[in-house]
């Protein structure tokens, strides 16, 4: 199977880290990763009430600021599933290290 080069980046350092620090450099990078992914959310969800109020007051908005900020809301939502994608590969990875 080939991995996108962002599971790839994501695959060599969880080794790295395996080879380094053993199961719990690989469980601190997994935390890690939860974090950023924690965070992502929190800014898509914050980049949807910036879209989303937008869109309903439009009162003063020109149509590129109403396109920015729908594209501030898809952009955030993307680094949000890239980032639960990252770290839920880290997590499969860990489980297989586990069993």
């Amino acid at each position: 199977m080939e991995l996108s080069p962002e599971l790839q980046e994501i695959k060599n350092r969880f080794l790295v880290n395996f080879a380094n620090g053993g199961l719990p450099a690989v469980e601190q990078m997994v935390d890690d990763l939860a974090a950023e992914a924690e965070g992502a959310k929190a800014f898509a969800d914050a980049g949807h009430q910036i879209a989303d109020g937008a869109i309903t007051t439009q009162d003063g908005l020109s149509d590129d600021d109403l396109r920015d900020a729908t594209e501030l809301g898809r952009r955030t939502t993307l680094d949000s599933i890239e980032g639960m994608t990252r770290h839920s590969f880290a997590a499969w990875l860990l489980s297989i290290v586990k069993e």
